[in-house]
């Protein structure tokens, strides 16, 4: 088998880009957002579909996201238009959660270049705070799939910050999903001694936490 290489974006030309304008109604109170089609067909599989063939989407230009919040669409809609994550590097829990619900919006909608790109941000917040956040393993764990590169980074990070005798106390609380648990201490049993943190999967080998060519795949 060939070896998986990161996601390398054909990138279309700004007329096929910038084309006709579709509308998204984000949230219960139908929060109206005017994008693009070419460019949101372009990064979203979900859009893709949706606003092509005889779907009813397709025919009004109309795409009606009720069960996401607008916080989150908007956060995608900017990333969308600059390709930046405009969250701001952060110590607080809330700057890592909006990170986490936007990367599972990038789950759910199809778009592994957002979805990368807050792998990388992560990696490099961890790097630059040394913070895990660990709060985010029912959020993580809840709306991701098993094989999820989210899972497996918030796990190693966890797992390269700590020993054994740590991750036994976890199983005394109810703050910890079970799968996260059983996760952890896999990761643990398979970490390497001594541990140093220089040689953590995330510090070496960052694309082992993308989405590579085959949908759903990591490396």
């Amino acid at each position: 088998m060939a070896q998986q290489t990161c996601l390398k974006a054909t990138e279309p030309t700004l007329e096929t880009l910038f084309d006709s304008i579709v509308t998204v109604y984000v949230g219960p109170k139908k929060a109206k957002f005017d994008v693009h089609q070419g460019l949101i067909c372009h990064y979203s599989s979900y859009f893709k579909a949706a606003l092509s063939g005889s779907f009813k989407e397709s025919k009004k230009g109309i795409v009606d996201l009720e069960d996401e919040t607008e916080q989150t669409f908007k956060l995608f809609y900017l990333w969308l238009y600059s390709q930046k994550l405009v969250v701001e590097v952060s110590r607080e829990y809330e700057a890592w959660l909006r990170l986490a619900e936007l990367y599972v919006f990038g789950d759910k909608r199809g778009v592994p270049k957002l979805k990368n790109r807050i792998i990388d941000t992560m990696v490099a917040w961890n790097a630059q705070l040394d913070v895990v956040p660990l709060p985010l393993n029912f959020l993580v764990y809840d709306n991701t799939p098993e094989f999820s590169p989210l899972r497996k980074l918030l796990v190693d990070f966890v797992a390269w910050g700590m020993d054994v005798l740590d991750a036994k106390t976890f199983a005394s609380t109810q703050e910890y999903s079970k799968e996260f648990l059983i996760d952890l201490v896999r990761a643990i049993e398979k970490r390497p001694s001594p541990r140093l943190l220089r040689n953590a999967p995330f510090r070496i080998d960052l694309c082992s936490y993308h989405e590579h060519e085959e949908p759903g795949k990591t490396k």
